[in-house]
């Protein structure tokens, strides 16, 4: 199924190029990120470029801060996937947090 994107929201969206420039990340990670179903384009140009919301450069930056913090692709994955359906669970988040604390005191002793 094709979508349809109207003149409103055709200016609201963003190629892969100025996502990359806002967003500070690199072709290769938008498409890491992407094959990880982190994000998603919004839409497709008949030409079959991507066409990415405004929403995802604040997403893409929510992935960068979490990697920095030591979160995995795969647990960012589950925190966003949580953080979409409304089902965000604290004590969840924390003990995740706090595994990633151990992993990285282990890397420090190490």
């Amino acid at each position: 199924m094709k979508s349809v994107v109207t003149v409103d929201s055709f200016k609201t969206l963003q190629t892969t190029s100025s996502l990359c420039k806002a967003a500070k990340v690199t072709r290769g990670q938008l498409r890491l990120y992407e094959d990880e179903g982190l994000i998603s384009p919004q839409s497709r140009t008949e030409a079959g470029y991507r066409q990415y919301g405004p929403d995802t450069q604040d997403r893409l930056k929510a992935i960068m801060h979490l990697k920095e913090l030591g979160f995995t692709l795969a647990e960012i994955a589950l925190l966003l996937s949580d953080r979409d359906n409304g089902d965000i669970d604290g004590q969840a988040m924390v003990r995740l947090a706090g595994e990633v604390l151990s992993k990285i005191d282990e890397r420090i002793a190490a």
